[in-house]
């Protein structure tokens, strides 16, 4: 049953009233009057349906709601309503009285959930009126709660807007072009500027990319001639403007490193735990070293123990020898794998570091092996040796292995004491064990010297072996002095023929290390995304709860340059909370917010602080936010009035979903996007995460989207919940599929590239800088395509084709 209308009112206690979200203390700037009157904003509903030029009527599928600030959790949300002008309801859900959806199950379950049902007459009336008797069993308590309401202040003064490059203009018979005339233009015969497409728009509606097509201009340059260098960040530039998104199914170190390598940069999902993403960046930083300013450096103390644990943690073993095995300190050497492993001065004998005979239990032959098995628990040793009345071993027994021992009593390989570390290394690798037997002979029945274990190579303090015996002395090796340019010491690597050079000051201590295949990748990635110390550019994603602010402390540790904070909708108070503690924790990282659809949104984030705006809502190809929310933009509207907004503080857009094709990348970055984020247009390379697989006959990998269930029950959930706790109901805004192979980045990534040169060319412009600047004049032109233009703009007409790509 409901309520009757004379029910007490609903509680409210879950619900903040007047407690507006506050950035540095004041409350949140208001967008200005310019900017909602072109319809960045949207429209309200009376201009919508009333102010109707258009003469049109529309479906709930027409339609999108914007996106405003989020100030509460979804707990706080009142969506409690009335019925009739008596009858209220704790959610507005309603059952069809059909024969087919309400009888009296229903109608009571509706109820018990806060609903209510409309039992069907396709009955007797006796029969209708025992359904609705049925239903007064049961009772209803409802709830209430409310949002809350935001104050705004004025927005601040715009920064300047950068001057774009301007080509040589074209002559015919010494002559410039002619100018087209004021009529013809007027007419519409030249397209339309993105003003009056998106602002001066009759329609109240958003446009995709597919309702676009640009307007060819004149040409005079070539492809190579095209400038496609753009910021991510106020501070970050990259060489070509893609950035591959922080998705499970798309970016951890492989790609961020080839996203990298190629120009671009890549943003490591956040959907693990802190350690495994802050190890993602740390490999993407190591990846492309140039000059090493933190190398790795020991003293000639250490052991090669530590070479080898070093070389299997870290992958390399070239490591510089100073005096206080520290950087900076006075260089001694260098020990490499030609001093560890192939050099014949380099043999270390294991009676060197053995534990002696006399340290050992050992048992007598003849033992019992419950004798054995108690001799091993009072010495509290993983092996015992068996020996003769000579003293000569017989048998070894291992504690893992008892049963073993009883088939194969004497199942044992032993090395000669003359043997190196590198043979028990290669036996532990075989076999599995390291805790061997030393005899005179190294045969089975050799008189017994000692043992050899992982406790003696790596843990006993009587173990260790001086690497200055080994190493190659400082007189031998080639050095470079400070300052010296990637150039010389190109030449240098060259000249000695060596893997590593250090680099040292006046006082002979290591500033630096240059690595041979360091410098071969400079000649093969010219226009590799890199920072001051030539590492790779990376940045990582990180959530809005309060355990992120430990996620993002290990990310900057580890090395990352830009921290995305990664939510659905970012205008909440949670984000502006999140992106203050960066810039004053991190004033040194830039941090780009989102995701953003109308300048209100981007305002408060650029009040806050942030260097980078992300762009888009719903559009992605794996998304499904738009039909669960109904609330999102179309992209192309979303990405033309965030650009042309945050354009007036400086602030650089990354337009992020909805591309699926290089004259979608041309697009969005003519609409004034800096970057396009891309998920399904790389999720399919060999560099993405996860295996390929084969569906009738096609190759594929797993995608899906951040909000799907499979990927919200890894944690990315925080994505789209805003609430401290986890929402007892998932509400998927993504799906799981597959996407085609597309090979190699190192392929993929220059065709794309070009596809972006060959599109700006036709439109007559040979920079972005240059194309941003047509925009806003009004020369870039646009038209909207009809369904049949988008039809015939594709592939047509065929009977069957074959798509390749490059």
């Amino acid at each position: 049953m409901v309520p009757s209308p004379s029910s007490p009112p609903l509680p409210t206690s879950r619900v903040r009233k007047d407690q507006p979200s506050l950035v540095k203390g004041k409350t949140l700037w208001k967008v200005d009057e310019g900017t909602l009157a072109s319809g960045a904003e949207g429209f309200s509903a009376e201009k919508v349906f009333m102010k109707n030029s258009s003469f049109m009527a529309y479906t709930y599928d027409d339609l999108i709601m914007l996106p405003g600030h989020i100030s509460f959790g979804t707990e706080c949300i009142d969506i409690t309503t009335q019925l009739t002008k008596n009858i209220r309801l704790s959610v507005p859900f309603v059952s069809s009285p059909m024969d087919t959806v309400t009888e009296d199950i229903m109608a009571i379950n509706m109820a018990l959930q806060g609903g209510i049902g409309i039992i069907h007459s396709n009955m007797s009336i006796a029969e209708q009126a025992n359904q609705v008797r049925k239903s007064q069993y049961y009772t209803l308590k409802q709830t209430t709660e409310q949002t809350i309401i935001m104050a705004s202040l004025p927005s601040p003064p715009p920064s300047p807007i950068p001057q774009a490059r301007k080509p040589p203009p074209s002559l015919v018979k010494g002559e410039t072009l002619w100018e087209i005339d004021e009529e013809t233009l007027a007419s519409g015969a030249e397209g339309f500027s993105a003003e009056q497409i998106f602002i001066k728009n009759p329609g109240f509606v958003a446009y995709t990319y597919d309702d676009l097509i640009m307007l060819p201009g004149h040409i005079s340059f070539g492809t190579d001639g095209i400038d496609i260098t753009t910021r991510l960040t106020k501070n970050i530039r990259l060489s070509v403007p893609f950035v591959s998104s922080p998705m499970d199914t798309v970016t951890e170190d492989i790609m961020a490193i080839n996203m990298a390598l190629q120009g671009g940069i890549g943003i490591i999902h956040s959907n693990m735990s802190i350690a495994e993403q802050a190890e993602h960046v740390f490999k993407v930083k190591k990846y492309k070293n140039g000059f090493i300013t933190d190398p790795i450096c020991l003293s000639p103390k250490n052991t090669i123990e530590d070479v080898i644990k070093i070389k299997r943690e870290l992958g390399y073993s070239g490591i510089p020898i100073t005096h206080n095995g520290e950087m900076g300190g006075r260089l001694l050497g260098i020990i490499s794998n030609r001093d560890t492993s192939f050099e014949n001065d380099t043999s270390i004998r294991l009676e060197q570091i053995m534990t002696p005979r006399e340290k050992l239990t050992v048992a007598t032959e003849g033992v019992s092996l419950v004798e054995a098995n108690e001799l091993l628990k009072k010495s509290k040793k993983g092996k015992l040796p068996v020996v003769n009345t000579d003293d000569e071993l017989v048998a070894l027994i291992a504690r893992t292995d008892l049963q073993k021992n009883i088939d194969f009593p004497l199942a044992s390989k032993d090395p000669q004491p003359q043997a190196t570390i590198k043979d028990v290394i290669k036996i532990k690798k075989k076999l599995g064990y390291s805790g061997i037997p030393i005899t005179h002979n190294g045969e089975m029945g050799g008189r017994l010297l000692g043992i050899i274990s992982n406790r003696d190579t790596s843990f006993e303090n009587d173990v260790s072996i001086q690497l200055a015996q080994i190493m190659t002395p400082r007189e031998k090796l080639t050095v470079a002095m400070e300052g010296v340019s990637l150039s010389e010491a190109n030449e240098l690597i060259k000249e000695s023929k060596k893997g590593k050079l250090p680099v040292v000051n006046t006082n002979d201590e290591l500033v630096a290390l240059i690595a041979r295949t360091d410098l071969q990748k400079n000649i093969d990635f010219p226009l590799a995304s890199k920072d001051a110390n030539k590492q790779l550019l990376v940045g990582a994603s990180i959530g809005t709860r309060p355990e992120d602010k430990e996620r993002a402390t290990a990310l900057v540790e580890a090395g990352a340059d830009v921290i995305v904070v990664d939510s659905s909708q970012g205008d909440s108070v949670y984000q502006l909370e999140m992106v203050q503690y960066l810039k004053e924790r991190f004033p040194n990282v830039d941090v780009i917010g989102g995701n953003v659809v109308v300048p209100s949104q981007a305002l408060h984030l650029i009040q806050a602080g942030v260097d980078g705006l992300r762009v888009g809502m719903g559009i992605g190809s794996i998304c499904t936010t738009q039909e669960v929310c109904a609330v999102g933009r179309a992209q192309a509207s979303a990405v033309y009035h965030i650009s042309k907004f945050a354009r007036k503080y400086g602030v650089p857009i990354c337009a992020d979903g909805g591309i699926k094709s290089t004259g979608h990348i041309t697009k969005a970055l003519s609409c004034g996007a800096s970057t396009v984020m891309m998920g399904s247009m790389l999720a399919g390379t060999d560099e993405s995460p996860g295996e390929y697989f084969y569906q009738d006959g096609v190759r594929l990998k797993k995608y899906r989207g951040m909000g799907s269930i499979e990927a919200m029950s890894k944690g990315s959930e925080k994505r789209y919940v805003w609430d401290d706790t986890t929402a007892h109901v998932k509400v998927a805004q993504g799906v799981s599929g597959a996407v085609q192979d597309k090979g190699s980045l190192r392929r993929y990534i220059p065709y794309l590239s070009q596809g972006v040169r060959h599109g700006l060319q036709d439109a007559g412009v040979s920079s972005l800088d240059q194309a941003w600047e047509k925009l806003y004049n009004g020369k870039l032109r646009f038209e909207i395509r009809s369904p049949a233009a988008q039809k015939e703009g594709g592939v047509h007409g065929l009977h069957s084709y074959q798509k390749r790509l490059y």
